[in-house]
């Protein structure tokens, strides 16, 4: 609960953790230029907000991510984390360590789940182009390649780049090639640091980025105010140097041509729609041509926020823009907790548990009263392994054939479901031949409360409407009144009281398979 320190009738203040990346015994490239104490309160303490807010900041090591993590949520002293950790994979600073231990307690967190959190760029150029936004022509290469053979298709000048980098880390001025000779070295310096190389096609123009973040009371992505980089002399692109050693060379003003902000705006939001899934907030790196044509060169999720200075892109950003950087910063804590909410009342009220009584085994059990109606899985979309009959009976062992036919369904004759490979996802329901739980009408595939459900009651469907087929066929136990004794994968054929009580509320094969003999 947040934390009343007013002593009167004052709201209390929300309790804010910030957790920051600690360059503690780092080797970090950007330890020299970087290791700044950043927090929301340096905007949210000089903003009418200021009282609606305690911020606590926490330095977090990448050696004790989990635990640090774990301590605080244990220590309930806070109802959000404003999470500014940003350490790269192949860094020594904490990153997505954080994110896995924020998800794995199922606290509010601002920022990109662990899905989103570190695209490499290859998988951003993937996303984008399916998402129509432009990006440079590229290539990718690792030592193995022939250099001239895989770049053959660019046009010079090109642009040397880590494939998943961060902070302009391993670029120089040379790393921007005018020919093949030049492209050659640098290439092959960046494969001998990391391994592999982005190369693509410079782009001759004006360099922008625009800030966009989730807003969950519009339901909407809000894009901030696009500003334009204006390079020192000789300067064309953000080499590590210029990021962190003359940073102050470069000067920045918001985009003055209205059209093109908009455009900017418009691929910033896309960008961060379908690269970074809407989550959190992200900076996408732009390039305008002399056509007016933008292109996308990176977006990056929990970019660097709230620097003692206000002079981090985004700080820049949100410095010229009417929502102010306080405003940003309650959109994003406010953004986690709704966010959080959502995602722990989507949750099936239930829990996985184990009984050696009467041979139960793993079963699963309501974890709270739920409702006659209520969904209880949301199965539309979900993930599911699927596979061909043939191929199990030519290539699994015994056991995997006893599981699969145990627990598989059929979507035809021919291909099968069966459960996740993470067994975290699995969900052993028991039979019963008058269950608790039933698929929705019209062969849904989500599952809904047959009836009023007491907590820690057993859950259970009826295997007949999902689970048939040759293969599904045992004397049935449940001792309910309706117990049929033996269950088939023909019982919904055989039965018309089945039928008159499930209707559509079956496996669509269940339901053709009734029909086919039906019409013999």
């Amino acid at each position: 609960m947040p934390n009343d320190v007013s002593g009167g009738g004052a709201p209390p203040r929300l309790r804010v953790c910030v957790l920051q990346s600690s360059y503690e015994g780092s080797q970090s490239d950007t330890k020299a230029y970087d290791d700044y104490a950043c927090t929301p309160a340096y905007v949210v303490g000089k903003s009418p907000l200021a009282d609606e807010y305690e911020f606590t900041s926490v330095m977090i090591k990448k050696a004790t991510a989990y635990s640090q993590v774990r301590e605080l949520v244990r220590s309930r002293k806070y109802d959000v984390f404003f999470n500014l950790c940003d350490g790269a994979l192949d860094e020594d600073r904490a990153g997505i360590s954080v994110v896995d231990a924020l998800e794995r307690f199922k606290v509010p967190f601002t920022g990109a789940d662990s899905k989103h959190f570190e695209p490499t760029k290859l998988d951003m150029k993937m996303l984008a182009y399916f998402a129509g936004i432009e990006v440079p022509a590229y290539a990718h290469m690792t030592p193995q390649d022939d250099i001239e053979t895989v770049c053959a298709h660019l046009n010079f000048p090109v642009i040397v780049k880590h494939t998943s980098g961060y902070n302009s880390v391993g670029m120089t001025k040379r790393s921007l090639c005018q020919s093949m000779d030049e492209l050659k070295f640098e290439a092959t310096r960046f494969m001998k640091l990391f391994g592999d190389v982005l190369v693509e096609e410079y782009i001759e123009g004006v360099e922008v980025t625009v800030l966009a973040c989730e807003d969950p009371h519009t339901g909407k992505t809000r894009v901030f105010t696009p500003i334009q980089f204006n390079f020192p002399v000789g300067e064309s692109f953000k080499h590590f140097d210029l990021k962190w050693v003359d940073f102050g060379q470069t000067r920045c003003a918001p985009v003055s041509d209205p059209v093109l902000a908009e455009k900017c705006k418009a691929v910033g939001a896309s960008a961060f729609e379908n690269l970074l899934g809407g989550i959190g907030y992200g900076r996408s790196d732009l390039r305008v041509d002399a056509s007016g044509k933008v292109f996308m060169l990176e977006i990056n999720p929990n970019c660097g926020l709230f620097y003692p200075e206000c002079d981090g892109s985004a700080d820049l950003i949100l410095a010229n823009d009417p929502y102010t950087a306080a405003g940003f910063a309650k959109l994003m804590i406010e953004a986690a907790i709704m966010r959080n909410d959502r995602k722990r009342a989507a949750e099936p009220p239930v829990k996985v548990s184990f009984s050696s009584a009467e041979g139960r085994g793993y079963h699963v059990l309501a974890s709270r009263r739920i409702q006659k109606g209520e969904l209880v899985f949301h199965d539309e979309g979900r993930p599911l392994r699927l596979i061909t009959k043939q191929y199990v009976e030519s290539n699994w062992s015994p056991s995997e054939k006893s599981m699969f036919a145990q627990y598989a369904w059929p979507f035809t004759k021919v291909v099968w479901a069966m459960w996740s490979n993470d067994h975290r996802d699995w969900r052993p329901l028991v039979h019963s031949c008058s269950p608790c739980l039933w698929f929705g009408e019209n062969f849904s595939l989500n599952i809904y409360a047959a009836r009023d459900i007491e907590i820690g009651e057993a859950l259970t469907m009826d295997y007949s409407t999902f689970c048939c087929g040759e293969v599904m066929e045992f004397d049935c136990q449940c001792g309910s009144k309706a117990c049929r004794g033996r269950v088939t994968g023909r019982d919904y054929e055989i039965y018309p009281s089945m039928r008159e009580y499930y209707g559509t509320r079956v496996s669509d094969f269940v339901y053709q398979q009734w029909v086919a003999s039906s019409s013999k």
